[in-house]
């Protein structure tokens, strides 16, 4: 008689950290459209987290979508930056919009960021929907 197989242990320690870390943010801190897309990647991501049945390979892909929608986010320009003028006492700036370097890369970045989470949404959706049939 064969002993019946053990389904491998599932890891999901990285995916509950990351999703913990995705919680404690604050909207206001973000964009919306970059909040939106982390919320989207969040929920799937917790959907697999509470998954009993989920692969070691779900979980991975959960996690690293995740991790992608957490560093896409785009922090929403302060006051300094919105090109108000508002010079401060003594300052030799009269107000001129000065924008950084790194900026200018998070704005051109974020539709990368939004292509990079949608592939990986469809990605989720395809493996759930594989599931599903079995």
């Amino acid at each position: 008689m064969k002993k019946a197989e053990q389904p491998a242990a599932v890891d999901k320690t990285e995916l509950n950290e990351a999703l913990k870390k995705a919680e404690g943010l604050k909207k206001s801190d973000y964009t919306e459209k970059s909040w939106n897309a982390l919320m989207e990647v969040l929920e799937q991501a917790k959907a697999i987290s509470e998954q009993k049945d989920a692969s070691q390979s779900d979980v991975d892909t959960a996690l690293e979508n995740l991790n992608t929608a957490i560093k896409g986010l785009v922090k929403k320009a302060s006051s300094a930056n919105t090109g108000t003028n508002n010079p401060i006492k003594g300052s030799s700036t009269t107000g001129t919009n000065r924008t950084s370097s790194a900026h200018t890369a998070a704005k051109t970045g974020v539709g990368g960021m939004i292509a990079t989470a949608g592939a990986s949404l469809l990605g989720i959706f395809v493996i759930l929907k594989k599931r599903n049939k079995k």
